[in-house]
């Protein structure tokens, strides 16, 4: 079993995390199986996201990532965080989840933070608020992503992804790529390896 051990900033360690992990991904995805799905949901399945799928899809099923300790012996303790890579690539569950609006749970998020504004002032604010996170871009769904409770992932055409957490209301992230999305999902953890499974 492969052990790396990263080094360098939390962006650089999960780069090296990520290309240790697609070295040994054996759960490529079945992309027929991903546009066909895609094209029963009526979603256009993008070139972004078909990269990011082709790419990434099933690349922590073989692997994990891993913080380390040490024991009073000297010797170091590895143990895998508990971090969900549920791609809808990899997942039939997932797949049913391909029309999962950006828009529609930013809305619902908004609402419960809002609760004492009026309809008309709350709708506008909330276009409003939403055409300016997100670009005026259409977004994709990817899948469900994150450490212990993960978030839902949107991507548009230039590869940017859109983090929304079910525990925080009326609020969407923005990250450049992968790798920055997932260093912010650690940032409060020591990610010191990875490894095979």
């Amino acid at each position: 079993m492969e052990i790396l051990q990263l080094t360098g900033t939390s962006y650089e360690r999960v780069t090296q995390a990520l290309e240790f992990a697609k070295k040994h991904n054996k759960h490529k995805p079945d992309m027929s199986k991903v546009e066909a799905a895609y094209a029963k949901a009526g979603v256009p399945l993008i070139e972004t996201v078909r990269k990011f799928y082709e790419e990434y899809g099933g690349v922590f099923d073989d692997c994990e990532l891993c913080t380390q300790s040490h024991r009073e012996d000297g010797t170091t303790y590895t143990s895998a965080l508990d971090f969900t890579f549920a791609f809808v690539c990899n997942s039939d569950y997932q797949m049913k989840s391909i029309n999962n609006s950006l828009f529609t749970s930013f809305y619902a998020s908004c609402w419960s933070a809002d609760e004492y504004e009026d309809e008309d002032t709350t709708e506008k604010r909330i276009d409003e608020e939403f055409a300016a996170l997100t670009e005026n871009t259409d977004t994709y769904y990817i899948g469900e992503i994150g450490y212990y409770y993960p978030a839902e992932v949107w991507m548009n055409a230039k590869g940017k992804m859109f983090v929304i957490h079910d525990y925080e209301d009326g609020v969407i992230h923005k990250f450049a790529d992968f790798a920055e999305f997932i260093s912010w999902e650690l940032q409060f953890h020591s990610l010191d390896a990875v490894k095979e499974k």
